[in-house]
């Protein structure tokens, strides 16, 4: 950080001038959460003039030094709108989450909203824009309008949404207004739809839509009777997209390999988790007399266990008590 605020304050070019504001920004919003999470009394990190970089102040001081610039600097604007539209969604995070101020992380998105879409705001770049608004939106109380503004900019701005994952991240933010945390009969009937939908049927995101519907759905049967036939149907659905995503892609089964992320790497964590998920679901079929999907879930958790082996040939020894019980119910499966 300390780097970084030295060559904010003596750019060598323009570029170094924006975007060492950017990165300095994002460390020291990180430094402020990791301050804020850690009951443990963490180091203060101070700038070259002596003043602490790693406080909520001075981290809105980096975040309104990248709009001054904006505003007294429209070639830089112009020049690297890229990383302006990139510090002001960064600035929303910090806004709602450092600052608890909601108000504030919409107007810093409603900067980016305000550029010209020709030569200022990458396609790829909205999405996230627009869904995180939306949120916003719904938070302060108006789930209606942030519906309706997710609806008209995914019409209106049809070029953003022209790549499936872009169109399905929108779509799925759609489907969980106005509370992501309440999911009732409607918004399952939605989520079924998206994940039917054969336009992301092989979009690694869609697992992020399965789980969320796989963990809900026939909530209500099982809380009444027991009955969780709907979720564990649904977790084999899960897996079943999961292997036909990784043979696509060429994927190896498991988890992403050790090592820097990578976007291979992190689609590679997306199908695990939800694989991984949908697992511990079926491990649950012994319990609603259905060994074999019990068996079958131990045996998929292997490859996720070749660095533990006390904990795999545990896992090894479940998958065949699993496999006689089921035998001794259905013969067919011996």
């Amino acid at each position: 950080m300390r780097a970084l605020a030295s060559l904010s304050n003596d750019p060598e070019t323009d570029f170094d001038r924006i975007e060492s504001l950017r990165q300095l920004a994002v460390f020291q919003a990180d430094a402020v959460a990791a301050k804020s999470a850690s009951r443990a009394l963490l180091p203060q990190v101070f700038g070259p003039d002596g003043t602490p970089l790693d406080t909520v102040e001075a981290t809105r001081a980096t975040f309104d030094r990248i709009m001054g610039l904006a505003t007294t600097r429209p070639d830089l604007l112009r020049s690297f709108a890229f990383v302006f539209v990139q510090a002001w969604g960064q600035e929303a995070t910090f806004a709602e989450t450092a600052e608890r101020d909601p108000q504030g992380a919409l107007r810093a998105l409603d900067r980016v909203l305000g550029l010209p879409a020709s030569g200022f705001i990458f396609p790829s770049q909205l999405p996230s824009v627009i869904a995180t608004r939306a949120r916003l939106l719904t938070k302060l109380g108006h789930p209606n309008a942030a519906a309706a503004e997710l609806d008209r900019l995914i019409r209106d701005h049809p070029s953003s949404f022209a790549n499936s994952a872009s169109r399905l991240d929108a779509e799925l933010e759609l489907v969980l207004l106005p509370d992501p945390n309440v999911i009732n009969d409607e918004t399952l009937v939605k989520l079924e739809r998206l994940w039917n939908d054969p336009r992301f049927a092989q979009e690694p995101g869609i697992v992020r839509v399965g789980a969320t519907w796989m963990r809900n759905v026939g909530a209500t049967a099982y809380a009444a009777h027991r009955d969780s036939s709907a979720r564990l149907a649904a977790a084999l659905d899960v897996i079943a997209r999961v292997d036909a995503i990784r043979a696509r892609l060429g994927l190896p089964p498991g988890p992403a390999p050790d090592g820097p992320p990578t976007d291979t790497s992190m689609v590679q964590h997306q199908l695990a988790d939800a694989e991984r998920e949908a697992l511990g679901f079926l491990q649950g079929g012994v319990e609603f007399k259905r060994p074999e999907l019990a068996a079958f879930a131990c045996e998929r958790w292997d490859v996720y266990l070749v660095d533990q082996p006390e904990h795999r040939s545990n896992v090894a020894a479940q998958a065949a008590h699993y496999r006689v019980m089921a035998a001794k119910r259905d013969p067919s499966l011996r």
